[in-house]
């Protein structure tokens, strides 16, 4: 009994697989309703405009721990403390490194974290709430000279 549903499984998955397959020819070159289609340079430049640094809905809020500053991007916290590569940083955010770059005087090494990843007690000591607080404010004054 075991064996006959086992192969009635099987056939029904490769019903499945030939109607996937069918519908994929079907919608493939000209039936594609994309097909000769062109996106204009304009839909391109603000397509990319509108997902790059904070505004890409997959970027998350990191923190330097060493030095207590918060970025709203692994990018812009790169760029501020010329960290030549940011996966670097995402790495050490992930926790598979300890340290992503070092103060180029004191030698000191700086530890990275993303913010939802921070404790309760570590949410206090750096201070977040006022931190973020203090980061949007500066980023409407920005937002003013644009």
């Amino acid at each position: 009994m075991v064996k006959k549903v086992n192969c009635l499984l099987g056939m029904e998955g490769n019903i499945q697989k030939k109607k996937n397959k069918k519908i994929s020819y079907a919608n493939s070159g000209e039936n594609n309703w994309n097909f000769g289609k062109e996106t204009s340079k304009e839909t391109k430049e603000k397509l990319s405009k509108k997902l790059k640094g904070k505004n890409n809905p997959a970027c998350r809020k990191i923190i330097c721990t060493t030095t207590k500053k918060i970025f709203n991007y692994i990018r812009e916290g790169a760029n501020f403390y010329n960290i030549k590569y940011s996966s670097n940083i995402t790495t050490c955010c992930k926790g598979r490194i300890n340290y992503c770059g070092r103060h180029p005087i004191t030698g000191e090494l700086w530890a990275w974290k993303y913010i939802e990843d921070l404790t309760q007690e570590e949410y206090i000591k750096y201070d977040i709430e006022n931190k973020l607080k203090e980061l949007e404010l500066s980023d409407k004054d920005i937002s003013f000279l644009l």
